[in-house]
């Protein structure tokens, strides 16, 4: 099956398109290469995560996220040690991997995706690589300003490509690299369900030492199937919940297509919570 983004015209295969673009700058663009300069100030403008935001609400929700998902990928041994310097005598282990999916589009999975890579590399100064997995419709190009038909995991998979790393982007000043969604010409479902992708995540997770996670911006999971084809290949999965727009069936549904709960948490975005009376409290909101 061929297609083309072009001619996607079913409302539900296109994704309502978030309302930044183009917020950060390019420099050194060619064919294979192009390195990232991130505009902070504009970031904080659309509702991202910058070093001046470290000590906001927005930025302390995050760390929540961050600290279910160290327990739940017992990304810290009781000794302190993290499982990317362990012990010498422990077993060797791979760099985690996490997918962001929503049941449905327009509920802030993109934005989830991009903030959770920044609060991580900003805050922990982590090595993280973000895969743009939505191959039908990539977001990211949106958030990082990136042509969205740059080369990436769609000509990894095809060719066979096992040299990941001419198709990296790299963003400063942070520790972050970004693999595109690619010029997809070819069903996504084909591609990330096959053993060429498990096969290309094995290889990007060997290395601890490069990356030290990998985040995974996936399509919603009741638009498509390529998210359910992906969420085995995750240790875990994070479901982002739009807050009076998500349906629990469709929660439900999205459960049974990921196949279990053991490793699945859920985000709420756009949710206010009133703590101890007082104030409001946003988690993740993008107003």
């Amino acid at each position: 099956m061929w297609f083309s983004r072009k001619n996607k015209k079913d409302s539900l295969s296109r994704y309502l398109k978030p309302k930044w673009s183009g917020i950060s700058a390019i420099e050194n663009y060619n064919s294979n290469t192009a390195d990232i300069t991130l505009d902070f100030k504009l970031f904080e403008k659309n509702g991202f995560l910058s070093p001046d935001t470290l000590s906001s609400n927005l930025a302390g929700n995050y760390s929540l996220v961050k600290r279910r998902l160290f327990r739940q990928l017992e990304y810290f041994s009781k000794s302190g040690t993290t499982r990317f310097n362990p012990p010498q005598d422990a077993a060797k282990t791979t760099t985690p991997v996490v997918l962001v999916t929503s049941a449905s589009p327009n509920e802030g999975k993109t934005f989830s995706s991009a903030n959770l890579t920044l609060s991580l590399a900003l805050d922990e100064r982590m090595k993280v690589l973000l895969i743009d997995a939505d191959l039908a419709n990539p977001s990211m190009p949106g958030v990082f300003g990136y042509d969205e038909d740059k080369p990436g995991l769609f000509e990894c998979l095809v060719n066979g490509q096992r040299n990941v790393d001419e198709y990296v982007l790299s963003v400063s000043p942070l520790p972050i690299k970004i693999l595109p969604a690619g010029q997809a010409l070819k069903s996504p479902l084909q591609l990330l369900s096959s053993d060429l992708m498990a096969e290309l995540l094995g290889l990007l997770t060997a290395n601890q030492r490069k990356y030290e996670i990998i985040v995974i911006d996936g399509p919603p999971m009741l638009v498509s199937t390529e998210a359910a084809a992906l969420a085995p290949l995750a240790d875990e999965v994070v479901i982002v919940v739009g807050t009076g727009d998500t349906r629990l069936d469709d929660i439900s549904m999205s459960l049974d297509l990921i196949g279990g709960e053991d490793h699945v948490s859920f985000l709420m975005n756009r949710a206010y919570f009133t703590e101890s009376k007082i104030s409001n409290y946003p988690y993740g909101s993008t107003t």
